[in-house]
């Protein structure tokens, strides 16, 4: 947001009014019209009484989920790295976002014909391996709120756009680990993804392998397939570990701060 990076939110209890647009080098109109657009969606919080405005809710929320993602990206980068050097395809990192798939990383392989994404760039959850991988292991209330409102727009003449087989195809998914893309989000190409969980089994994110279907064989899928979930599963231990030695150390720096108190 230009806007909050030119003004400091940081200092006391709120910026005044004035002193955003003056530090924003924008008109007091339009810092109105951007800071009421950003108070109704949570990023800045106002202190009515004296028109004060300062970091809000929502904006805490990005950072957090900016530096959870990082984290994510840097634990799962060497199980990528292994997965494009053995197979030679296009490994992607996606999460659920915005009600779709969320390109956070991205390893092309280095051959002329392959698949390609872009990081930030947003996807189908229906038509991809990364989405149904991501659903399979969410819990069928929150996947089913999901789909309740999801768009199931034909990509290609496979695409599954009945709620019944897609959810047929993301039974099946639960149940071997992995999801496939078999040319349904593009021709001639086919995926394999499988789900990063924490520790209480909750979808993180999902990595999949991609590839013209020339060399991505169904044969080929079930083999990578396997390699891939049990990639996946190293990173969902990973992380896990992680997050309980965090815990540990910030328990007991809470314990030595209390005892030293």
């Amino acid at each position: 947001m230009p806007f909050l990076n030119g003004a400091d939110l940081s200092g006391g209890v709120g910026y005044f009014f004035a002193k955003l647009s003056q530090a924003a080098k924008i008109t007091k109109a339009a810092a109105y019209r951007i800071l009421s657009t950003l108070e109704k969606r949570g990023y800045v919080a106002t202190y009515e009484r004296v028109r004060r405005y300062s970091i809000g809710h929502a904006f805490h929320a990005y950072v957090r989920a900016a530096g959870e993602a990082d984290r994510l990206i840097e634990m799962a980068r060497p199980a990528m790295r292994s997965l494009r050097e053995h197979f030679g395809e296009t490994i992607n990192l996606g999460v659920l976002a915005r009600g779709g798939v969320l390109y956070v990383e991205i390893m092309e392989s280095d051959q002329a014909l392959r698949a390609t994404s872009e990081v930030g760039s947003f996807d189908a959850l229906h038509s991809t391996a990364l989405g149904k991988a991501i659903m399979s292991r969410l819990p069928a209330a929150d996947r089913d709120a999901l789909l309740a409102v999801a768009k199931l727009v034909p990509r290609t003449k496979y695409t599954k756009t009945n709620a019944e087989s897609l959810r047929a195809a993301i039974d099946t998914a639960a149940k071997l680990g992995r999801a496939v893309d078999d040319e349904e989000n593009e021709i001639g190409m086919r995926c394999v993804a499988a789900p990063i969980v924490n520790a209480d089994g909750w979808p993180l994110a999902a990595i999949s392998v991609s590839g013209p279907s020339s060399r991505m064989s169904l044969a080929a899928i079930d083999r990578i397939g396997e390699r891939l979930a049990a990639s996946c599963a190293d990173v969902s231990r990973a992380l896990a570990l992680s997050d309980s030695r965090a815990a540990q150390t910030n328990t007991g720096r809470q314990s030595t701060g209390t005892t030293g108190g």
